[in-house]
């Protein structure tokens, strides 16, 4: 990307289609030596996976809210897996 070329996009311009998230999953799904292209496509992606993370993340929170109301312990690694496989 390049300003004398009239291809780049500021970070305000950015945010106003994706969340910070979206964009930090952009960057973590990318290796940090290498060239990162940043695209529609890229973001698009990273916003799929974040949602997928905040998923699986809502889905544990729930879990572990309802069992421990319920048996006032935490809950168990089996039931992580469980909504691991649902969710992937």
């Amino acid at each position: 990307m390049s300003k004398s070329l009239k291809n780049f996009i500021t970070i305000d311009q950015l945010l106003q289609t994706y969340s910070a998230n979206d964009f930090r999953m952009f960057c973590m799904l990318n290796h940090y030596s290498a060239r990162i292209q940043l695209d529609d496509n890229g973001l698009v992606e990273a916003q799929r996976q974040w949602k997928a993370l905040e998923a699986v993340w809502n889905l544990v929170c729930r879990l572990n809210r309802s069992r421990f109301i319920e048996s006032k312990q935490s809950f168990r690694k089996e039931a992580v897996s469980v909504i691991l496989i649902r969710v992937w």
